[in-house]
């Protein structure tokens, strides 16, 4: 530490040990063991006086936006050697139900501060911290609402610098949370003001917040939200895992009325079977492609969305079953251009999409499936649409298919020559004369 000696007529850079703290991290305290972490390049048993560790295990961190953060840490003397009391204050500014702070006091953690120095010191590494909270709001309307909170920690050391802070951690705050994001409307004739969230395949750990103040965390399968202000229509935000829903049996199918952003929804995932299940009034505004990279599994996945007018561009690449997956998207107009290479079957999959017009060129070109039996039933196809499709299946070169298209427009001379091409290759086609 510099020397800050006052001496007339003497200046000294002071100011680089400035006070304060501008940022504060808690996560879970975890038993770490000597071997665990490393000060200078060894273990703590064979570099044992070194206050700077090197490597520290990888670790989430949670970011808190924090006010009045203070540190203080004393040394005293006690019966098993010197033992240091590190206090750490902090006060959340909201209330106390809409932050859930209480439940910080569920468990020991451990806290990270960047001071105005910037460095970086850990706060009840060996032991952990116990979580006291105060909330309350003052008399006045300047008056400070929401909750103190302490952290008290007994270590046998002072807290220690963190030498490699950006490598050995992983920053979880609101600008890196990725919400899956939808809408609900509980106010339909003869529905409850609540909303049944059924998952389908895949691991699950969620939390689950809703703009009228309800929350929930740790969630490892089904969850009932029950919204704490009047039916309406309900913004959800679901953050942690969550590879798929499935709404197979008839549980609040109508009450989804919107998708506004896919986030984490699908990460994990390699089902998507019946996720969507007739979501009737289901529209998605969402901009972002959904984590579908890895689904092989699209049976019925959107059948009986009627709402739908369009569909996303998501990554369908390893999709290998999609039957009957946007079959009765009666509203359905506009289809996109995804990857169908690694598709087995098709059948059914557009389906009763009665106003489906427009349908891209070169879908099929990479695709080995010869199963599109009924795929385009009862569509509204249109010339150019149904030339795109039988040119594309053809130029895949696959044989002995079957195809199928009732409804919309008939092929053109050019889809009649794909057409005839596929049937000498075993191919029994049938499509609207």
């Amino acid at each position: 530490m510099a020397n800050c000696t006052i001496q007339r007529g003497y200046n000294e850079s002071c100011k680089d040990f400035q006070g304060g703290i501008d940022k504060l991290y808690l996560f879970p305290y975890v038993k770490y063991g000597v071997s665990d972490v490393f000060f200078g390049g060894f273990s703590k048993g064979r570099n044992p006086d070194a206050q700077n560790i090197t490597q520290f295990p990888q670790t989430t961190i949670y970011e808190y936006e924090a006010v009045n953060i203070s540190y203080s840490e004393n040394a005293s003397v006690t019966g098993g050697g010197v033992e240091w009391s590190q206090d750490l204050s902090f006060t959340i500014p909201r209330s106390f139900l809409d932050l859930n702070v209480y439940k910080l006091m569920r468990q020991d953690y451990c806290a990270i501060i960047l001071d105005r120095n910037g460095n970086y010191r850990i706060i009840g590494l060996w032991n952990g911290g116990e979580v006291t909270i105060s909330a309350g709001t003052g008399g006045e309307k300047s008056a400070m609402n929401g909750s103190t909170i302490t952290l008290k920690a007994r270590e046998n050391n002072q807290a220690y610098f963190l030498s490699n802070f950006n490598a050995d951690f992983t920053i979880f705050n609101n600008d890196t949370i990725n919400y899956f994001e939808f809408y609900v409307n509980t106010a339909f004739l003869g529905m409850t003001n609540d909303f049944d969230i059924t998952v389908g395949a895949g691991n699950f750990l969620y939390n689950v917040t809703t703009d009228d103040g309800y929350s929930a965390t740790g969630l490892t399968g089904d969850h009932t939200i029950e919204f704490p202000t009047a039916a309406g229509v309900k913004k959800v935000s679901i953050s942690g895992v969550f590879p798929a829903f499935d709404f197979v049996d008839p549980i609040d199918n109508d009450k989804i009325i919107e998708i506004s952003n896919f986030g984490i929804y699908g990460i994990g995932s390699t089902n998507q079977e019946e996720a969507f299940y007739n979501n009737e009034n289901l529209t998605i505004t969402a901009t972002d492609g959904g984590n579908f990279g890895n689904v092989t599994d699209f049976r019925q996945a959107w059948y009986g969305c009627e709402s739908l007018t369009s569909f996303p561009f998501i990554d369908t690449s390893k999709g290998e079953d999609f039957i009957g997956t946007w079959r009765g998207c009666a509203t359905l107009t506009e289809f996109p251009l995804l990857d169908f290479s690694s598709a087995t079957t098709l059948n059914s999959a557009w389906s009763s999409c009665v106003l489906l017009k427009g349908f891209p060129a070169n879908a099929f070109d990479n695709c080995t499936a010869t199963d599109f039996a009924n795929a385009f039933d009862s569509t509204g196809l249109n010339t150019q649409s149904i030339d795109n499709i039988l040119q594309s299946i053809d130029v895949a070169g696959q044989i002995n298919g079957t195809f199928n298209q009732t409804g919309g427009q008939a092929p053109s001379s050019v889809g009649l020559a794909a057409k005839a091409s596929l049937e000498a290759k075993g191919w029994t086609i049938i499509v609207t004369t």
